[in-house]
């Protein structure tokens, strides 16, 4: 069995209490000690620019700052964690793009269609892009 991804490491630690030690595999295995849930985070998103360069100084690694309730964050970590990944559906490139969809979509249902709002779903927006058959620039759906 290889390496738990980073993500599901910060789910089953965060709930834990500050001072603990933890495994962590990241290439190789070292120890780490809670300090708090922001921390880890933060230093979870310091790794994450470490092994993709590209990312350096774009990830927001400031919630230990922020000091938010332990009980808002394990939420957020955990509530990340039911979205739900179709890799092979994915273009890389565009993770963020999906959370944002997956959010949007969520919160559409939630909301009703009050007011006239609504939510097209990608499947839709992606039909219509193809059926206008744009061959020059960039159509961002």
């Amino acid at each position: 069995m290889g390496p738990r991804p980073r993500s599901q490491t910060i789910q089953e630690s965060a709930p834990l209490a500050s001072g603990t030690e933890i495994t962590v595999v990241n290439g190789k295995k070292k120890k780490y000690k809670i300090t708090s849930i922001g921390k880890l985070i933060d230093d979870a998103l310091a790794e994450v620019e470490k092994k993709n360069p590209k990312l350096k100084n774009v990830l927001n690694k400031n919630y230990t700052q922020l000091q938010l309730p332990a009980e808002s964050l394990i939420g957020l970590i955990n509530l990340i964690a039911e979205i739900p990944f179709q890799h092979e559906d994915l273009d890389a490139k565009d993770i963020l793009g999906h959370v944002y969809e997956y959010f949007l979509g969520q919160f559409a249902l939630a909301e009703g269609k009050k007011g006239g709002q609504y939510y097209t779903p990608k499947s839709i927006v992606s039909l219509v892009v193809e059926m206008l058959e744009p061959f020059k620039g960039r159509a961002y759906v």
